[in-house]
C-alpha cells in the first residue's frame, strides 16, 4: 500500500496507558443503525442488542478469544504494549485474516478506547472491502461496505479500556479474508452522523498481530479535520519501535446465523381480511390483513401469534423482526416472546404503530434458551394492536422473522 504522503506521528504524542489492574464490566449496547452486506443487498441491523465486556487495561492477561481455531485475526500484545494518541476519534487499519476466519461469521470483535472523559458517545464500526491507489487527498480511498453499524456506549470510568462485543447476532462476513476497519467515536446522534467526539481515541497495541496480519501504518482521518473521509495521503505511522501502528483488535468467528420464518401462524384475535403464511416470510409489500374482532373493547382485538423451530438446540443469541403497518394512527403495538421455561410471554417492545411499514426488531441478550422450547425446539412470538381511540382500522403485517445464531 503505497502512499503520496505519510504523517509520521513523534513519539511524544503518544501516552501510555495507566498502570495495571484488572477490573471487569459487563453490560448491553444497542445498535442505533447499521446494515450489514448479504448475498441479496443490505440488511439492517437497527434495534439489535450486543453484549459486551469491558476490561481496564493494561491487564494481566490478553484476551484469546475462547478456542484458539476460531481466532481469525488478534493484535493484542499485553501490558507495555497499548499506546494511543490524544484526540483520534476517527482512523481505520488494515487487515488480513487467519485463513479460519475467511468467509465466516464474526462472532467476537475486541477493541481498545481511550476516553478523557465518560459522558455517553455512539461507536461507529465500518468495514470496507476494497482500498483503491491514485484518487488523491480528499477523495476516499475505501469501497464496497461489508458493514457499518454503531450504537450509543459509555465507559465504566476514564482511562483505557479493551472491550469485547458479541457481534455474533450481526452475521457480518469478510468472503476474501482481507478487510479494512475504521473506528470512530461520535456524539451520540442515533443515525450515526454526529459530530466527531474528541474526548475518545482508538488504542492500538505494539508488537505486531499474532493472528493474521496487517501492515505497520493506519489511515489517521485528522487532516485538516476529521470527515469520515479515509483518502490515501492520510496513511500514517509511528516513529520509534516497529508494528506499533496496529489496532488493539481481535476478531473470532464461529456460528451460523440463521434466518428463520414462521411456519405456522394464529389469530386469536381478529379476522383475516386477506394473505397467507407465505406473505410473513419477506419484506416485499405482500401483506397479511386483519381486520379487529368486534367488540373487543378492552383487550387488544388484533392478535397475531407465530411459530416456528430453531434449527438447534443450542442457541447462542436469538431476535425477532417484525414489519407492519396499520391504517390508522393512534394505535399501540407490542411485541412478545413466549418463555417456556416461566410459560408466560415476555414483552420486548411497545410503541405506537406507523401508519406506513416500519421494521422493528427485538434482541435476547442473555440466555435465549428460555425462549426456546426443550425437545421440540419451538420458537413462539405474538404481536398485538389496541386502539386508543377508534376500532376501525386494518393491520397490514409484511413480514415476521427470527434470526438465531447457533454454533
Amino acid at each position: 500500500m503505497n502512499c503520496t504522503r505519510c504523517f509520521l506521528l513523534a513519539a511524544f504524542i503518544i501516552s501510555g496507558i495507566i498502570p495495571a489492574y484488572s477490573q471487569k464490566i459487563y453490560g448491553e449496547m444497542p445498535i442505533t443503525f447499521g446494515k450489514v452486506k448479504r448475498f441479496y443487498g443490505y440488511e439492517s441491523v437497527a434495534g439489535y442488542r450486543i453484549s459486551y465486556v469491558a476490561e481496564k487495561i493494561p491487564a494481566n492477561e490478553s484476551y484469546r478469544g475462547g478456542d484458539p481455531r476460531a481466532t481469525a485475526y488478534l493484535n493484542d500484545n499485553g501490558d507495555g504494549t497499548y499506546f494511543f494518541t490524544d484526540q483520534n476519534p476517527s482512523s481505520l487499519d488494515d487487515l488480513v485474516l487467519d485463513p479460519v476466519g475467511q468467509g465466516q461469521p464474526w462472532k467476537h470483535l475486541t477493541v481498545g478506547i481511550n476516553g478523557a472523559d465518560t459522558h455517553q458517545f455512539l461507536i461507529r464500526w465500518i468495514v470496507y472491502d476494497t482500498f483503491i491507489q491514485g484518487l488523491g487527498a480528499g477523495v476516499s480511498a475505501f469501497y464496497d461496505v461489508l458493514a457499518d453499524f454503531g450504537g450509543f456506549f459509555q465507559l465504566p470510568s476514564g482511562g483505557a479500556w479493551k472491550i469485547t462485543f458479541d457481534i455474533s447476532i450481526i452475521g457480518m462476513t469478510v468472503p476474501d479474508g482481507e478487510c479494512y476497519f475504521a473506528q470512530q467515536f461520535r456524539e451520540p446522534d442515533p443515525s450515526g452522523e454526529g459530530n466527531f467526539d474528541f474526548a475518545f481515541s482508538t488504542v492500538f497495541s505494539g508488537g505486531g498481530a499474532t493472528t493474521g496480519t496487517s501492515e505497520d501504518v493506519f489511515w489517521y482521518d485528522i487532516f485538516p479535520l476529521p470527515d469520515g473521509v479515509y483518502d490515501e495521503t492520510e496513511v500514517d505511522y509511528f516513529g520509534g519501535s516497529p508494528n506499533e501502528a496496529n489496532f488493539l483488535l481481535g476478531i473470532t468467528t464461529g456460528g451460523k446465523s440463521n434466518d428463520v420464518f414462521p411456519i405456522t401462524f394464529t389469530i386469536e384475535k381478529g379476522t383475516l381480511k386477506s394473505g397467507s403464511l407465505v406473505d410473513l416470510w419477506y419484506s416485499d409489500e405482500s401483506k397479511m390483513q386483519i381486520l379487529p374482532q368486534p367488540g373487543a373493547l378492552r383487550d387488544p382485538p388484533v392478535v397475531l401469534v407465530v411459530e416456528s423451530v430453531a434449527p438447534s438446540s443450542n442457541v447462542l443469541s436469538l431476535s425477532f423482526t417484525l414489519e407492519a403497518s396499520v391504517t390508522r394512527e393512534g394505535i399501540d403495538q407490542k411485541i412478545e416472546l413466549y418463555n417456556f421455561q416461566t410459560q408466560k410471554w415476555d414483552t420486548f417492545d411497545t410503541r405506537s404503530a406507523t401508519t406506513t411499514d416500519s421494521s422493528v426488531t427485538v434482541t435476547v441478550g442473555s440466555n435465549p434458551l428460555k425462549y426456546v422450547e426443550t425437545g421440540s425446539r419451538k420458537i413462539r412470538s405474538r404481536v398485538s394492536w389496541k386502539w386508543s381511540f377508534t376500532s376501525r382500522f386494518t393491520t397490514r403485517v409484511d413480514q415476521t422473522m427470527w434470526k438465531i445464531v447457533t454454533p
